[in-house]
């Protein structure tokens, strides 16, 4: 496991304006979004910056608090396999979605230091399991999580295309009334608090 502390400057701010974009298209007053983070506006512009987790953190926060409740899922649901760089067009070139799977675990602390995700299989089932792997706020977690599931949906549709089964979705978390809103139409059932 990669460690680090909360102001080591290891995430890749680069997830992140396009987030901040589709927020203050929504209204959202970029100061706000930037309050604590010590990130200033030029700073969203540079190649491979890096802030810390205690950024990360800062700045997810005030997405939850400022944003409109599907603004994490939205933005997850653009987040293809693309948007991952050489870690997201190495599973676009696997030969299987299993392979691009077992990428995705493998590499995720790389491209992301405070989610981890791990594939069990057991029977004809795969199951996938997201874990935050820092020490973040809930609503922060909360935020991260939502874009990540969406995320992982969007590449799962993607590779899968037709022979994408049903999906289960099991959160610890009381499901909230947006989720179902984002799921219609969606190949999933939901089941929070579990």
């Amino acid at each position: 496991m990669f460690r680090f502390s909360p102001r080591d400057k290891v995430i890749d701010l680069k997830y992140f304006p396009p987030l901040l974009e589709m927020a203050t298209k929504q209204g959202v007053a970029l100061p706000l979004l930037l309050e604590g983070t010590q990130l200033s506006r030029a700073e969203l512009s540079l190649d491979d910056h890096k802030i810390s987790a205690a950024q990360a953190n800062a700045l997810l926060n005030n997405i939850a608090q400022y944003c409109p409740p599907l603004t994490a899922l939205d933005y997850g649901a653009c987040l293809n396999l693309s948007a991952f760089g050489v870690v997201g067009f190495a599973a676009l070139s696997s030969p299987t979605a299993r392979d691009a799977i077992n990428i995705a675990h493998r590499y995720m602390p790389v491209v992301l230091p405070l989610l981890s995700i791990n594939v069990h299989e057991q029977g004809d089932w795969a199951y996938i399991k997201l874990d935050i792997t820092y020490p973040l706020d809930s609503d922060a977690e909360r935020i991260l999580l939502e874009t990540a599931l969406s995320s992982l949906y969007t590449m799962a549709s993607f590779v899968l295309q037709e022979n994408l089964p049903r999906l289960q979705l099991h959160t610890r978390r009381p499901e909230l009334p947006y989720y179902q809103t984002f799921l219609e139409g969606l190949n999933v059932d939901y089941h929070g608090d579990c």
